[in-house]
Formats: structure tokens, C-alpha cells, sequence
């Protein structure tokens, strides 16, 4: 962990602690949307096809194609829940002494193993397949995240060096 003091440390230490477990959490959330069957899937789809449905017909716009919505949905579910597991890892990994490239390189490739792992769990249940397309489609989720992260780190640690040098100069 960086070390500054002794109470940063230990702050950091529980930042890193926090990241991990929801990026646990994270992980376990995927792998059991994984387990669930065709149909149990299709349900879960479906709920939220009709919040959308029902959603687009209080603002008067009628949804006409149901299953292009609902590929839609599941493959945003996809999208978005890889997303959230590239902030997550990458949030973990800069909370440790590794360099940034390594911090990339590590949250991808976790993001990349955990979306094929995910296709592979699917090959054993009913009325799911694992595609190929979803991995390079959860890998786009993640990268995209990570992408993000990367710029909001920046920016922020941009920010943090303009106020540091004005904070010298009103010094001096």
C-alpha cells in the first residue's frame, strides 16, 4: 500500500479491502446469473423488458419489437455488469504498489478470464449456450470501465497537483 502515515495507511488498506470485497461480490453476482437456466433467465430478462415496455409507454412511445428489445436488454446486462467488475478490479489494483500499465494489463486479463469462465458455466445449463461474441462483448464492458477509471484518475490526479502547486506558491 502507498505509505504515507500510519492512520493513510491503514485508510488506504480499508480501501483496498472494500474494493476487493465488491469486486468479489461482483464476481459471485455474475458467476450465479451464470447457473441459472434458460427459462430462469429468460424471467429475469423479461421483468425488465416489461419495466422498459411500460416505461416507454408513459412517455407515449409504443415498442413494437419485444424481442429485439429483450436482446437488447440481455446483451446491455452483459455490457454493464462487465463494466462494473473493470471499475471495480481496477479500483483494487491501484490501491496496490504495481505500475499503472500492470494495473491495466491485470484488470483486463481478469475481466477477459472471468467472461470466458462465464460462457463456459453457461455450456452446462439448460436452454443456455456460451458465445464467444459475449465474451468480446463483456471484454468491451470492461475496458470501456476501465478506460473511464483511467481517465477520472487522471483528471482528478491533474487536479490534485494544479491546487498542491497553488497551495506552494500562496506559501512562498
Amino acid at each position: 500500500m502507498r505509505g504515507l502515515t500510519n492512520s493513510s495507511n491503514r485508510r488506504q488498506k480499508n480501501v483496498f479491502y472494500i474494493y476487493l470485497f465488491l469486486t468479489l461480490v461482483c464476481v459471485a453476482f455474475i458467476f450465479g446469473n451464470s447457473l441459472s437456466d434458460g427459462e430462469e433467465s429468460g424471467r429475469q430478462s423479461g421483468k425488465i423488458v416489461q419495466a422498459v415496455v411500460k416505461a416507454a409507454e408513459f412517455f407515449n412511445i409504443r415498442i413494437t419489437d419485444v424481442v429485439l428489445l429483450s436482446h437488447i436488454v440481455r446483451k446491455s446486462a452483459h455490457f454493464l455488469e462487465f463494466a462494473l467488475l473493470g471499475a471495480l478490479t481496477f479500483m483494487t489494483l491501484r490501491r496496490i504498489r504495481i505500475c499503472r500499465y500492470a494495473q491495466v494489463y491485470f484488470s483486463v486479463s481478469f475481466c477477459l478470464l472471468i467472461a470466458a469462465c462465464d460462457e463456459y458455466i453457461q455450456t452446462f445449463r439448460s436452454g443456455r449456450s456460451g458465445q464467444v461474441s459475449d465474451v468480446f462483448l463483456d471484454l468491451s464492458g470492461s475496458a470501456t470501465a476501465i478506460a473511464l477509471c483511467i481517465l477520472f484518475c487522471f483528471l482528478r490526479e491533474r487536479k490534485m497537483k494544479k491546487e498542491a502547486h497553488k497551495k506552494e506558491n500562496a506559501n512562498t
